[in-house]
C-alpha cells in the first residue's frame, strides 16, 4: 500500500480488518526505502562540484 500511496483506512476496509493489523503485516518499507531514508541526510551534506573532481 505504501508504494501505490492507498491509504491504510481502504485497504482495511476492502479487507475487511483493522488498520493496525494492515499497518502491522503490510505497510512496511521496501528495503531501498529504508537505505535511501537513512543515507539521504549523509548525501545531503556533501559537496561535490559540477565536474565529480574535488577542490
Amino acid at each position: 500500500m505504501r508504494n501505490q500511496e492507498i491509504p491504510a483506512d481502504v485497504v482495511a476496509e476492502r479487507a475487511d480488518t483493522s488498520v493496525s493489523m494492515i499497518e502491522k503485516h503490510y505497510d512496511k518499507p521496501e528495503y531501498v526505502e529504508e537505505m535511501e531514508k537513512r543515507r539521504r541526510p549523509y548525501l545531503d551534506r556533501l559537496d561535490f562540484d559540477e565536474g565529480g573532481e574535488d577542490q
